[in-house]
């Protein structure tokens, strides 16, 4: 109640391609200014935007609940110090879970390849190679100039032992259907 919205996507999904950069709108009101702003809040942690759309409704919620805005104390000059704040502060990506992800996406891809050549061997009378029944790998990966080295093992059929850096993460695994894994 007090809150609305209205946004440039069709029922089936998609942002249609005469959309701008706002794809959609949402509004709040109340009594007071704070009963508003509390609304609005509220909506934007309660807005779930899926797919590879990235949107400001994070960094909102983050203005919405300063002080300074509270207490109605904002000015374009307000805002442009919190964007130098924010670009001065060294903020270094966490790659990790991307390095674990790849690491697992590799991992069963190399698996796959494997269980198909001894397949493909045994079926052609052939003994296969003990090389397609490894269940380890080392990927390497370079970002901005670093190197990565992943160990990567497969400790059964939904889980994988990753070691980086002298640490150890056992990653669970399953497939969630449409090709989506799910890494837990």
């Amino acid at each position: 109640k007090g809150c609305w919205g209205y946004f440039s996507v069709p029922s089936g999904g998609g942002v249609h391609q005469f959309a701008d950069s706002q794809f959609g709108h949402i509004f709040a009101t109340g009594a007071t200014r704070e009963e508003a702003r509390r609304k609005m809040v509220l909506a934007l942690r309660n807005t779930h935007i899926r797919g590879e759309i990235r949107t400001s409704h994070g960094y909102i919620i983050e203005l919405l609940e300063r002080q300074e805005f509270r207490e109605s104390d904002v000015s374009t000059a307000w805002l442009d110090g919190i964007i130098l704040e924010q670009a001065s502060k060294k903020t270094q990506v966490d790659v990790f879970p991307a390095l674990c992800a790849a690491s697992v996406i590799r991992m069963r891809s190399y698996m796959a390849l494997n269980l198909k050549n001894y397949l493909t061997a045994f079926r052609g009378g052939h003994t296969p190679s003990v090389e397609f029944l490894s269940n380890r790998r080392q990927e390497v990966f370079v970002y901005r100039n670093v190197k990565y080295i992943v160990d990567i093992s497969s400790t059964g059929p939904t889980e994988y032992a990753l070691s980086m850096n002298g640490s150890t993460v056992v990653v669970p695994w399953r497939e969630c259907g449409f090709g989506l894994q799910l890494l837990v």
